[in-house]
């Protein structure tokens, strides 16, 4: 569960894993500018999305099968645009990536506790597990 959150959280806030190597040609900084853009524009309804999310989260409190139908709402409206984040911060070069990571701490550091709150109680439960990959945070854990 703690991996969960954590890819929550750096699904906002950045990671610390670095892009993948490719033997393509590195790309142009024309268009590694354009990924970092095109992320940046995104963040801002992501941020939404994740605010909303921790407030329903909250509500749910230690409740998991609230807990796990929050997470499937939220699956239902972002999980492609969080694939779609993890995308584009994979084409970031290491100095855009690690520019991101700074500019997007702060967010990351204010959704955090409340994450944790909500998730811990529902720890190993099978259906807020399977809630967590509707969402997307499990395929985004494991693309990194």
């Amino acid at each position: 569960m703690k991996r969960a959150l954590l890819a929550l959280v750096i699904a906002c806030g950045g990671s610390k894993a670095p892009p993948q190597q490719t033997t393509q040609p590195a790309a142009t900084p024309d268009a590694q500018v354009s990924s970092y853009g095109e992320l940046e524009a995104r963040i801002p309804k992501m941020l939404a999305a994740f605010d909303a999310l921790a407030k329903d989260l909250a509500a749910a409190k230690d409740d998991c099968p609230k807990i796990a139908a929050v997470l499937r709402k939220w699956g239902s409206q972002y999980a492609v645009e969080l694939d779609a984040l993890w995308e584009l911060k994979n084409k970031l070069s290491p100095a855009e990536r690690e520019r991101y990571e700074h500019e997007h701490d702060e967010d990351a550091k204010r959704l955090d506790p409340v994450f944790k709150a909500s998730l811990t109680a529902c720890q190993g439960n099978t259906e807020v597990e399977d809630a967590l990959t509707v969402a997307g945070f499990r395929r985004a854990e494991s693309a990194r």
